[in-house]
């Protein structure tokens, strides 16, 4: 009696047999093909879910067998304590000086309204017209800051006026 196991039947009906060594040759090629892979995860993909794994492992390990919920929080808060301090020691605390006024406006203070409409008669004598409406706009603005209308704020955006 024959070999079935090694022996297949051609369309035709005729038997066929393939070695086993070359069967898994082409058993290989065909699975290099590009198109059974052109769904796989990126290289870029593959990496952050490793990294995610292992941060998923870590923290599983804290509050696995042995402790409880509330110990993996107390060193989860330990670990981000200790990474907020070396943050600290090395950058130092976060500073910020006031800006004055003069800061600003420099050492002559804010300009008056009048400046601001001789300014832009100049540009529009030059025929600047862009420079021209922003000195009239901020001439406005500033005879509104000078009759109290509006407070004197340095960086006022038009819109906010």
């Amino acid at each position: 009696m024959p070999n079935w196991g090694d022996r297949l039947l051609a369309a035709g009906g005729a038997p066929v047999t393939v070695p086993r060594d070359p069967a898994r040759e082409a058993a290989r090629d065909e699975l290099l093909d590009a198109e059974y892979h052109k769904h796989d995860p990126s290289v870029l993909q593959r990496v952050t879910d490793w990294i995610y794994d292992h941060i998923a492992k870590a923290l599983d390990s804290i509050s696995g067998d042995g402790t409880t919920g509330t110990t993996g929080l107390v060193l989860f808060l330990i670990v981000a304590v200790l990474i907020g301090g070396a943050v600290w020691w090395r950058l130092g605390a976060p500073r910020r000086a006031a800006r004055t006024v003069q800061d600003v406006y420099g050492a002559e203070g804010p300009r008056s309204a009048d400046q601001y409409r001789t300014d832009a008669a100049g540009h529009a004598a030059a025929g600047r017209w862009t420079e021209a409406v922003r000195e009239q706009m901020r001439a406005l603005v500033r005879g509104l800051e000078e009759r109290t209308l509006l407070d004197n704020r340095p960086g006022r955006t038009a819109d906010e006026a």
